[in-house]
């Protein structure tokens, strides 16, 4: 099936399958990662890189001033925040949600850094500058974007493509039992400087210009 780019938001076929349409289910595990349900695979990740953490500890806790900071940060991003990320390409994520992955980053750079928050009060401005990093809900924004404007730029008759704009049946974005139900482009169009706010349809339009795309990624993050 091929997509109209006029209308990515128009009706769609379900997905096929060797010409059968794919079983539709509300959630089911692919290559480690929850698809359906995001507050599932969510609190599967954070469980996954708090595992990850405690068995570098010797390491990232260690006083001694060997290895340095920059590279015990270096070694937690590689290793820990790798796994809390991966498929986050996919997530629709609630501001609870984001609230959690941002809240595991800054206790670990904590930790790492000695900081114990009762007695330096730091703010989590200062706290990412020390660290050298950037809040986790700035990286997915910047990740979902990225991969976006990669499928879109894809082969018009790519899955990818056809699929990535996906229209839910419902038209309005809310929520729902802690989960967005509503359109993907509607939930992208909050990773968006507050000045754009695209349709489906426009969307698709300007991610085929990689450098207009790309200005919308690094763009600092305006949150509604």
């Amino acid at each position: 099936m091929i997509l109209n780019r006029t209308n990515n938001s128009q009706s769609l076929s379900p997905p096929l399958l060797d010409g059968k349409p794919i079983e539709v289910v509300e959630d089911f595990k692919y290559l480690g990662s929850y698809i359906g349900l995001t507050d599932k695979d969510v609190s599967n990740r954070i469980g996954l890189a708090w595992a990850a953490f405690a068995k570098l500890k010797p390491i990232l806790l260690s006083r001694t001033g060997k290895p340095s900071i920059k590279l015990k940060i270096t070694l937690f991003d590689a290793a820990c925040i790798s796994i809390l990320l991966y498929g986050c390409e996919s997530w629709v994520l609630t501001k609870k949600q984001l609230a959690r992955l941002d809240i595991f980053a800054r206790t670990c750079y904590r930790s790492i850094l000695g900081i114990r928050q009762s007695e330096a009060h730091m703010t989590n401005d200062e706290l990412y500058k020390l660290a050298g990093a950037q809040p986790i809900s700035s990286t997915i924004r910047q990740r979902q974007l990225k991969f976006t404007g990669h499928c879109l730029r894809m082969n018009i008759d790519e899955p990818a493509n056809t699929y990535v704009l996906y229209p839910n049946s419902s038209s309005a974005l809310h929520k729902r039992e802690g989960k967005f139900v509503g359109q993907i482009a509607d939930y992208l169009c909050h990773h968006l400087p507050k000045s754009q706010r695209f349709t489906a349809a426009e969307i698709s339009k300007c991610a085929l210009d990689k450098k207009t795309w790309n200005q919308f990624v690094v763009a600092p993050y305006q949150p509604d």
